[in-house]
């Protein structure tokens, strides 16, 4: 998604501007957000926020400023190695599994939009006769 149109959308959710400046600070890690953005972001974006704070399996490291951590380092006790691996995996393939919902959710609403659209143009021509 290009960044006016991320912007746009976050102007929508959240019914404050977002301009191309914001985005950019945001994506930088120079803009620090709330939690009412990370849940916009997570709509506009067709995910959950707790699919954006999961990271990938294939993420070598994650850093936050100056702090870097191995996905690893994100669990502890029980739970670390071949565990925390296995965690990892599972949790992308509920985040694909959340991202191919949302698109069947989108085809099915366009599969039932489009003739609804063609009903409501075929009534209104109709009407506009008599």
């Amino acid at each position: 998604m290009d960044v006016p149109t991320f912007g746009a959308r976050m102007e929508e959710v959240l019914e404050k501007p977002w301009k191309r400046q914001t985005v950019s600070a945001m994506e930088n890690g120079d803009r620090a957000m709330t939690a009412n953005d990370l849940v916009a972001i997570a709509h506009v974006l067709e995910k959950t926020p707790a699919m954006l704070l999961v990271p990938p399996l294939e993420a070598d490291d994650i850093q936050v400023g100056s702090l870097k951590l191995e996905p690893r380092a994100l669990m502890s006790g029980s739970m670390e190695g071949e565990f925390a691996g296995l965690l990892l995996q599972l949790m992308d393939e509920v985040r694909d599994a959340y991202a191919a919902v949302g698109i069947a959710q989108r085809q099915l609403e366009n599969s039932v939009r489009l003739p609804l659209e063609d009903m409501d143009k075929r009534i209104t021509e109709t009407l506009s006769k008599i």
